[in-house]
Protein backbone atom coordinates (compact mmCIF):
# COMPACT_ATOMS: atom_id res chain seq x y z
CA UNK A 1 0.00 0.00 0.00
CA UNK A 2 1.38 3.40 -0.93
CA UNK A 3 2.00 6.10 1.73
CA UNK A 4 -0.84 8.22 0.29
CA UNK A 5 -3.44 5.48 0.57
CA UNK A 6 -2.26 4.60 4.09
CA UNK A 7 -2.75 8.21 5.18
CA UNK A 8 -6.24 8.52 3.75
CA UNK A 9 -7.28 5.19 5.26
CA UNK A 10 -6.15 6.45 8.64
CA UNK A 11 -8.09 9.70 8.21
CA UNK A 12 -11.20 7.92 7.03
CA UNK A 13 -11.03 5.49 9.91
CA UNK A 14 -10.55 8.36 12.36
CA UNK A 15 -13.56 10.05 10.81
CA UNK A 16 -15.64 6.94 11.53
CA UNK A 17 -16.34 6.20 7.87
CA UNK A 18 -17.59 2.68 8.41
CA UNK A 19 -20.31 0.65 6.81
CA UNK A 20 -22.67 1.30 9.68
CA UNK A 21 -22.33 5.09 9.41
CA UNK A 22 -22.03 5.73 5.66
CA UNK A 23 -24.69 5.10 3.08
CA UNK A 24 -23.54 3.29 -0.04
CA UNK A 25 -26.96 3.45 -1.64
CA UNK A 26 -25.28 4.77 -4.79
CA UNK A 27 -24.33 1.17 -5.53
CA UNK A 28 -27.12 0.22 -7.92
CA UNK A 29 -26.00 -3.31 -8.83
CA UNK A 30 -25.27 -4.56 -5.32
CA UNK A 31 -22.05 -6.15 -6.50
CA UNK A 32 -19.74 -4.34 -4.10
CA UNK A 33 -18.68 -1.70 -6.61
CA UNK A 34 -19.42 1.96 -7.31
CA UNK A 35 -18.04 4.33 -9.90
CA UNK A 36 -15.10 6.63 -9.21
CA UNK A 37 -17.42 9.63 -9.17
CA UNK A 38 -19.80 7.95 -6.74
CA UNK A 39 -16.91 7.11 -4.39
CA UNK A 40 -15.69 10.74 -4.39
CA UNK A 41 -19.25 11.97 -3.87
CA UNK A 42 -19.59 9.71 -0.81
CA UNK A 43 -16.39 11.09 0.70
CA UNK A 44 -17.49 14.69 0.15
CA UNK A 45 -20.95 14.08 1.60
CA UNK A 46 -19.28 12.84 4.79
CA UNK A 47 -16.97 15.82 5.06
CA UNK A 48 -13.79 13.95 4.16
CA UNK A 49 -11.74 16.26 1.96
CA UNK A 50 -8.80 14.46 0.35
CA UNK A 51 -6.11 15.70 -1.97
CA UNK A 52 -5.91 14.48 -5.54
CA UNK A 53 -2.82 12.45 -4.67
CA UNK A 54 -4.64 10.67 -1.84
CA UNK A 55 -7.70 9.96 -3.99
CA UNK A 56 -5.46 8.67 -6.77
CA UNK A 57 -3.68 6.35 -4.34
CA UNK A 58 -6.99 4.96 -3.11
CA UNK A 59 -8.32 4.40 -6.59
CA UNK A 60 -5.12 2.66 -7.63
CA UNK A 61 -5.57 0.24 -4.76
CA UNK A 62 -9.33 -0.43 -4.93
CA UNK A 63 -10.29 0.13 -8.54
CA UNK A 64 -10.78 -2.83 -10.87
CA UNK A 65 -12.63 -3.45 -14.11
CA UNK A 66 -16.04 -3.06 -12.39
CA UNK A 67 -15.22 0.24 -10.68
CA UNK A 68 -14.33 1.12 -7.10
CA UNK A 69 -14.39 -2.01 -4.91
CA UNK A 70 -15.95 -0.49 -1.78
CA UNK A 71 -16.49 -3.88 -0.09
CA UNK A 72 -12.72 -4.34 0.05
CA UNK A 73 -12.29 -0.68 0.98
CA UNK A 74 -14.68 -0.97 3.98
CA UNK A 75 -13.10 -4.23 5.13
CA UNK A 76 -9.75 -2.49 5.57
CA UNK A 77 -11.15 0.77 6.95
CA UNK A 78 -13.44 -0.66 9.64
CA UNK A 79 -11.72 -1.16 13.00
CA UNK A 80 -11.24 -4.81 13.81
CA UNK A 81 -12.63 -6.16 17.04
CA UNK A 82 -9.91 -7.21 19.45
CA UNK A 83 -10.08 -10.89 20.29
CA UNK A 84 -8.45 -12.31 23.36
CA UNK A 85 -5.85 -14.98 22.54
CA UNK A 86 -7.22 -18.46 23.11
CA UNK A 87 -4.34 -19.15 25.48
CA UNK A 88 -5.66 -16.52 27.92
CA UNK A 89 -9.00 -18.29 28.25
CA UNK A 90 -7.24 -21.63 28.66
CA UNK A 91 -4.93 -20.19 31.30
CA UNK A 92 -7.82 -18.73 33.31
CA UNK A 93 -9.71 -22.02 33.14
CA UNK A 94 -6.68 -23.95 34.40
CA UNK A 95 -6.25 -21.50 37.27
CA UNK A 96 -9.89 -21.95 38.24
CA UNK A 97 -9.65 -25.75 38.12
CA UNK A 98 -6.39 -25.82 40.07
CA UNK A 99 -7.85 -23.52 42.70
CA UNK A 100 -10.88 -25.80 43.05
CA UNK A 101 -8.64 -28.88 43.31
CA UNK A 102 -6.47 -27.21 45.96
CA UNK A 103 -9.51 -26.27 48.01
CA UNK A 104 -10.88 -29.80 47.72
CA UNK A 105 -7.60 -31.37 48.86
CA UNK A 106 -7.35 -28.91 51.72
CA UNK A 107 -10.89 -29.76 52.83
CA UNK A 108 -10.14 -33.49 52.61
CA UNK A 109 -7.11 -33.06 54.89
CA UNK A 110 -9.22 -31.13 57.40
CA UNK A 111 -11.57 -34.13 57.60
CA UNK A 112 -8.82 -36.73 57.95
CA UNK A 113 -8.65 -37.75 61.63
CA UNK A 114 -5.10 -39.07 61.29
CA UNK A 115 -3.91 -35.75 59.85
CA UNK A 116 -5.72 -33.80 62.58
CA UNK A 117 -4.29 -35.92 65.41
CA UNK A 118 -0.81 -35.63 63.93
CA UNK A 119 -1.21 -31.85 63.87
CA UNK A 120 -2.35 -31.82 67.51
CA UNK A 121 0.50 -34.13 68.52
CA UNK A 122 3.00 -31.76 66.91
CA UNK A 123 1.71 -28.81 68.94
CA UNK A 124 1.57 -30.82 72.16
CA UNK A 125 5.10 -32.18 71.81
CA UNK A 126 6.62 -28.82 70.85
CA UNK A 127 4.94 -26.91 73.66
CA UNK A 128 5.06 -29.65 76.30
CA UNK A 129 1.38 -29.31 77.30
CA UNK A 130 -1.29 -31.79 78.35
CA UNK A 131 -4.60 -31.26 76.58
CA UNK A 132 -6.61 -32.89 79.37
CA UNK A 133 -5.67 -30.07 81.75
CA UNK A 134 -7.49 -27.61 79.49
CA UNK A 135 -10.65 -29.75 79.23
CA UNK A 136 -11.22 -31.38 82.61
CA UNK A 137 -11.93 -27.98 84.17
CA UNK A 138 -15.23 -28.05 82.25
CA UNK A 139 -16.13 -31.40 83.85
CA UNK A 140 -16.61 -30.68 87.57
CA UNK A 141 -18.60 -33.91 88.13
CA UNK A 142 -16.04 -36.21 86.42
CA UNK A 143 -18.46 -37.45 83.78
CA UNK A 144 -15.66 -37.66 81.17
CA UNK A 145 -17.64 -35.60 78.67
CA UNK A 146 -18.14 -31.90 78.03
CA UNK A 147 -20.43 -29.90 75.82
CA UNK A 148 -19.35 -29.11 72.29
CA UNK A 149 -19.02 -25.44 73.24
CA UNK A 150 -16.75 -26.23 76.20
CA UNK A 151 -14.71 -28.66 74.10
CA UNK A 152 -14.15 -25.95 71.51
CA UNK A 153 -13.30 -23.42 74.21
CA UNK A 154 -10.79 -25.76 75.85
CA UNK A 155 -8.97 -26.48 72.57
CA UNK A 156 -8.88 -22.76 71.81
CA UNK A 157 -7.07 -22.25 75.12
CA UNK A 158 -4.52 -24.86 73.99
CA UNK A 159 -3.77 -22.71 70.92
CA UNK A 160 -3.83 -25.77 68.63
CA UNK A 161 -4.75 -23.59 65.62
CA UNK A 162 -7.51 -25.91 64.40
CA UNK A 163 -9.79 -24.89 61.57
CA UNK A 164 -13.60 -24.99 62.04
CA UNK A 165 -13.72 -28.10 59.82
CA UNK A 166 -11.02 -29.86 61.85
CA UNK A 167 -12.78 -29.01 65.09
CA UNK A 168 -16.09 -30.27 63.75
CA UNK A 169 -14.41 -33.50 62.64
CA UNK A 170 -13.00 -34.07 66.14
CA UNK A 171 -16.35 -33.40 67.82
CA UNK A 172 -18.07 -35.78 65.44
CA UNK A 173 -15.57 -38.63 65.86
CA UNK A 174 -15.25 -38.31 69.64
CA UNK A 175 -18.94 -37.61 70.23
CA UNK A 176 -20.30 -39.02 73.47
CA UNK A 177 -22.39 -42.14 73.07
CA UNK A 178 -24.35 -41.31 76.22
CA UNK A 179 -25.21 -37.64 75.85
CA UNK A 180 -26.26 -35.74 72.75
CA UNK A 181 -24.18 -32.71 71.73
CA UNK A 182 -21.42 -33.74 74.15
CA UNK A 183 -17.85 -34.84 73.44
CA UNK A 184 -16.02 -37.72 75.13
CA UNK A 185 -12.96 -35.61 75.94
CA UNK A 186 -11.30 -38.37 78.02
CA UNK A 187 -11.17 -40.72 75.03
CA UNK A 188 -9.85 -37.87 72.89
CA UNK A 189 -7.12 -37.00 75.40
CA UNK A 190 -6.08 -40.64 75.80
CA UNK A 191 -5.70 -40.93 72.03
CA UNK A 192 -3.56 -37.79 71.93
CA UNK A 193 -1.45 -38.95 74.91
CA UNK A 194 -0.80 -42.30 73.24
CA UNK A 195 0.37 -40.54 70.09
CA UNK A 196 2.63 -38.30 72.17
CA UNK A 197 4.05 -41.29 74.03
CA UNK A 198 5.02 -42.85 70.72
CA UNK A 199 6.62 -39.57 69.70
CA UNK A 200 8.82 -39.81 72.78
CA UNK A 201 10.22 -43.03 71.36
CA UNK A 202 11.63 -40.95 68.52
CA UNK A 203 12.79 -38.06 70.66
CA UNK A 204 14.45 -40.19 73.34
CA UNK A 205 16.21 -42.51 73.49
CA UNK A 206 16.32 -43.48 69.76
CA UNK A 207 17.30 -40.02 68.63
CA UNK A 208 20.20 -40.09 71.10
CA UNK A 209 21.73 -42.91 69.04
CA UNK A 210 21.35 -40.92 65.82
CA UNK A 211 24.49 -38.84 66.07
CA UNK A 212 24.41 -37.88 62.39
CA UNK A 213 20.74 -36.79 62.67
CA UNK A 214 19.93 -38.72 59.51
CA UNK A 215 16.88 -40.62 60.77
CA UNK A 216 18.52 -44.05 61.04
CA UNK A 217 20.36 -45.98 63.74
CA UNK A 218 22.29 -49.27 63.76
CA UNK A 219 20.33 -52.43 64.51
CA UNK A 220 22.20 -52.80 67.79
CA UNK A 221 20.83 -49.45 68.94
CA UNK A 222 17.29 -50.66 68.23
CA UNK A 223 17.82 -53.71 70.43
CA UNK A 224 19.27 -51.52 73.18
CA UNK A 225 16.31 -49.13 73.10
CA UNK A 226 13.79 -51.99 73.13
CA UNK A 227 15.59 -53.42 76.13
CA UNK A 228 15.48 -50.10 78.00
CA UNK A 229 11.77 -49.76 77.27
CA UNK A 230 11.06 -53.31 78.41
CA UNK A 231 9.87 -54.34 74.96
CA UNK A 232 12.58 -56.84 74.08
CA UNK A 233 11.04 -59.53 76.30
CA UNK A 234 7.60 -58.89 74.82
CA UNK A 235 8.82 -59.58 71.26
CA UNK A 236 10.34 -62.74 69.91
CA UNK A 237 13.65 -62.66 68.11
CA UNK A 238 11.85 -63.36 64.84
CA UNK A 239 9.42 -60.48 65.38
CA UNK A 240 12.27 -58.08 66.08
CA UNK A 241 14.04 -59.32 62.95
CA UNK A 242 10.89 -58.73 60.86
CA UNK A 243 10.54 -55.18 62.20
CA UNK A 244 14.20 -54.44 61.55
CA UNK A 245 13.94 -55.78 58.00
CA UNK A 246 10.72 -53.88 57.21
CA UNK A 247 12.28 -50.56 58.22
CA UNK A 248 15.79 -51.26 56.98
CA UNK A 249 17.51 -48.52 54.99
CA UNK A 250 20.85 -49.01 53.29
CA UNK A 251 23.37 -46.57 54.69
CA UNK A 252 26.93 -46.93 53.49
CA UNK A 253 27.85 -50.62 53.45
CA UNK A 254 25.21 -51.81 55.92
CA UNK A 255 21.49 -51.72 56.61
CA UNK A 256 20.35 -49.41 59.39
CA UNK A 257 17.00 -49.06 61.12
CA UNK A 258 14.82 -46.17 59.86
CA UNK A 259 13.35 -45.18 63.22
CA UNK A 260 11.50 -42.11 61.86
CA UNK A 261 9.36 -44.19 59.51
CA UNK A 262 8.92 -46.77 62.27
CA UNK A 263 7.57 -44.12 64.67
CA UNK A 264 5.19 -42.78 62.00
CA UNK A 265 3.82 -46.29 61.48
CA UNK A 266 3.36 -46.77 65.23
CA UNK A 267 1.54 -43.43 65.46
CA UNK A 268 -0.83 -44.51 62.72
CA UNK A 269 -1.50 -47.88 64.32
CA UNK A 270 -2.16 -46.31 67.69
CA UNK A 271 -4.85 -44.10 66.18
CA UNK A 272 -6.45 -46.60 63.81
CA UNK A 273 -6.12 -50.01 65.41
CA UNK A 274 -6.17 -49.64 69.16
CA UNK A 275 -8.77 -46.97 69.79
CA UNK A 276 -10.66 -46.99 66.51
CA UNK A 277 -12.29 -43.62 67.23
CA UNK A 278 -13.90 -43.64 63.80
Amino acid sequence: MSPGSSMILYLISAGNLVSGGVSWSVASHNNGHVSRAQFRQCLLSNGLLSSNEELYALEQRYNDELGFHYFWFLKEVEPKRYEEPLYNAYSEEMKRLNCRETKRKSLDRERDIVEILAKIKGHVVRRGIRVIEFLEQFDPHNQYCVSREDFSRGLDNCCLQLTPTELETLMSIFASSMRRDYVDYRRFCETVEEAVTQACLERAPLIDHDRAKCGTVPKGSLLQVLSIGGLQDALSGREIEVVAKCFALERGLRDEFNYREFCKAVDLLQVIVKRKPF
